[in-house]
This record gives C-alpha cells, structure tokens and sequence, in this order.
C-alpha cells in the first residue's frame, strides 16, 4: 500500500489498530467499524481479481457486503460528532478511496474525496494532534492534489470556479503543503512524494486552469521553485542505505513527472521536446524494481501516467509498458484503465496528420475513464 517499503507503513501502524479496535471494545465505535469494513472490502475485492476466475464472483459479493457496510457505519459516524472517532473516520475515507482505484470505478473516488473534504472543513481548525492523525491529513492531501490535476482537460477551461473552490482548501490543518518548517512532513518516506514537488504540482494545476496564460514572472518564480525541488542529492539520513536508495528513486520519478507536467501544460511544449525528462524519469521507475524493499509494491499512478502518456520512440514506449505490466500484476484496475490510455494516446498521436497537440488526460476523458492516479 506504500511505495517506499518503510518500517512505520501508516496502513499497518495507524490503520489496523484502529480498525482492530471495534472488536476490542464494548463500545459501538462507529468509526472503526467502517474502517474495519472498509478494509475487508478492499481486500474481497483485491483478492477477487487476482485469485482463480471461478471464484471471483464468491469474493465480489462478500466485498460488496463489506462495502456497503463500511458506507453505513461511516455514515452513522460522520453525523455522530464524536471527535474520538475522527482519525477512524478519515482513514475509512481514505481506504474507500483506494478501493476505487483499486477497482478503476470512474469517478467514484470523486464523490467519497469531495465528501471527506466536506467533512473535513465541519470540523473547522481542529484536528487530531498526533503523528497518525498528521500522516493520514497529509495522505488525504495528496488524494486531492493529484486528483484536482484531472479536475479538467487542457482543452478549455470550464468549471474553474469549482477548481479554485476546493484548492483555496487544500493547505489547512496540519497541510501536507504548508511553508511552516516546522510541520513534520511524512509523505517523502512513505511515497517518495517530496513537499516541494506536491506544492508545485498544485500550483501548475492553479495556473492551467484559472482560464488565462500565466505571467513571465509567475512562470519564473515557478520554474525556479521547481529546479531547487531535484531531489537527486536528498538525504533521508533515518533510514537503511538500500530504503534510502529506494526512496530517492521515488522522489526523483516523481521530481521529472513534475517537470513533464510543467513543460506540457504551462508552456505546451510538444512531447519530442522533452523525450531526455521522459527518459530520466524512466531510468528511477525501473530502478526501483532492483530493490526487495519494493517487491510487493510500486510507485502511485501519477509519475507513471504523466510520463507514459509522452513517450515517443519505440524503446521509451515498451519501457513505459514493461513499468505499467508491473504495477498490473497487483490486481490494481485502474492501471489497466491508465494502460488503456496511454496506448490510445500514443496512437492518436502516431496517426494524426494536423499540429493539433494530443494531450493523455484529454484522451481519458474522451474514454470516458476518470481514475484517480494515486
């Protein structure tokens, strides 16, 4: 469930305790039983798509029988004002979240993100003040970050307000994004997800869609923040060599995926023009797979959809495909939604004869396939 393989795995050391704790307890903890549910459906249906075929439909059905008893408990946990409930509460949204990625369910995890925000902002300035209570605000943070990159395509700008509405909500409580150095920061360890890097994905996502090209000094500044943001010398001094390795790789994906973002959307540059970043970013995605700390899992979506999508000679193209086959073994549905993609995007691009640019996240809508890439 974590891209890093790090010790303090916030779905095994947060999560489970939590979700274990409606069993131990004579008391009806709402909260922790739509965790508990909402994990036995993640799992039902996880297991459905990798097991044998003929019983698929056995584990579909106690998944859906988990999932909709995860929807009722949180339900019933959201009006019940039990501020003992809410770090529960929120990882049961973040896991329901996942469950859509999980089964590549369009636009499902549009309504359980908007909702938890909604939930979130009931709650005012207050918030769990523990280390995983943090990390699971950050966790849901960056839910929405990459989840607003997709809010619309690069094709017109309608809907802005609703884009300006959620991000001007984004960097609250315990913000996954804020300048304040002395908030402890959890998702570089976890995902590889470096602050500097989540910051600058939102705001090129701020400047793509208000409606209007941005000015040279804003790109500048832009630009600038986004260079000091290469993670190639950081240092994550608290772990092994090898996990500090891995780590980096990580981060670094996700650095050239920024920079690829960056290049195509706010200065529209045409992908032949920045094969050697599709080609660096690439070079990390397949470094990760050399360590053991990665075995049993991989990178989030985004850095792989971002840099697939631009790929445009034969040995990019089946190196972005070898990364994605990889990630597909793990029963994940949206990243044979994202492979659909990218294949049509690639093709699209191969057969068009006009100077009109083909854009991966365009093409998805055009699918009608809206998969959060987390």
């Amino acid at each position: 469930m974590i891209s890093t393989g790090h010790p303090d795995n916030p779905y095994r050391n947060v999560l489970i305790p939590l979700a274990l704790a409606t069993a131990g307890s004579g008391q009806k903890l709402k909260g922790n039983a739509a965790l508990l549910h909402s994990m036995y459906a993640f799992a039902a249906f996880n297991i459905a798509r990798i097991d044998q075929p003929e019983r698929y439909e056995s584990h579909h059905a106690l998944a859906i029988k988990h999932h909709q008893a995860s929807f009722r408990h949180l339900r019933q946990s959201v009006v019940g004002n039990d501020p003992s409930q809410n770090v529960a509460i929120l990882a049961a949204f973040i896991v329901i979240i996942a469950t859509g990625i999980l089964n590549g369910q369009s636009s499902q995890w549009r309504i359980h993100l908007r909702g938890g925000r909604d939930w979130l902002r009931s709650l005012g300035d207050v918030w769990n003040d523990t280390q995983g209570g943090h990390v699971l605000y950050q966790m849901f943070q960056c839910f929405e970050v990459v989840g607003y990159f997709q809010n619309h395509g690069l094709r017109d700008f309608s809907g802005v307000h609703t884009l300006t509405e959620h991000t001007g909500q984004i960097d609250s409580v315990c913000s996954a994004i804020s300048d304040n150095q002395g908030d402890d920061y959890y998702l570089d360890i976890f995902f590889g997800v470096t602050k500097p890097v989540l910051k600058a994905i939102l705001e090129i996502k701020k400047l793509t869609s208000r409606g209007h090209s941005a000015t040279p000094e804003e790109l500048i500044g832009l630009e600038s923040d986004i260079m000091l943001a290469n993670p190639v010398t950081l240092r994550f001094p608290s772990l092994s060599k090898s996990l500090e390795k891995l780590t980096r790789h990580h981060a670094c994906s996700w650095y050239y995926a920024c920079v690829i973002y960056y290049r195509r959307s706010l200065h529209r540059e045409r992908p032949k023009e920045i094969q050697h970043l599709v080609e660096q970013a690439l070079y990390h995605l397949a470094a990760m797979c050399t360590f053991k700390e990665d075995s049993n899992s991989g990178c989030l979506l985004w850095p792989m959809f971002t840099v697939a999508c631009e790929a445009e000679d034969d040995d990019l193209r089946s190196r972005s495909l070898e990364r994605l086959n990889n990630r597909e073994k793990y029963g994940i549905a949206a990243t044979s939604s994202i492979r659909h993609v990218v294949l049509e995007t690639w093709r699209r691009r191969d057969s068009s004869d006009s100077d009109v640019d083909i854009y991966g996240i365009n093409v998805a809508e055009d699918l009608g396939i809206d998969i959060l890439l987390a």
